[in-house]
């Protein structure tokens, strides 16, 4: 079994939080849209805004994307319910577990 240096970064960030590791993720973002990972997933873990525990979980699925293209989910996506723009916690979680489903 071969070590992702995602699985590293998702290690990092739940011992460390997400502020030490913005670059990182940053550049786990960018890889992700250039392949065209569900972009419910990818905007729930680009927003600061959302509390961490639900940005953890985004960063577990896009980091299983990344590594497995053929269980990227396409089309059809859901709109992201904006945290900052007043969105309640429990109506991204809801968009979330939708998007995962």
């Amino acid at each position: 079994m071969s070590y992702s240096p995602h699985l590293g970064l998702a290690e990092s960030v739940v011992a460390d939080g997400f502020d030490r590791h913005e670059s990182a993720v940053g550049e786990l973002i960018a890889e992700a849209r250039h392949r065209e990972i569900d972009e419910v997933l990818v905007e729930i873990l680009a927003d600061r805004s959302v509390p961490r525990v639900v940005r953890e979980r985004a960063l577990g699925r896009v980091i299983v994307a990344v590594e497995n293209p053929s269980r990227a989910s396409g089309g059809g996506r859901p709109r992201l319910v904006s945290y900052s723009d007043g969105g309640a916690p429990d109506q991204i979680v809801d968009v979330f577990e939708r998007a995962c489903a």
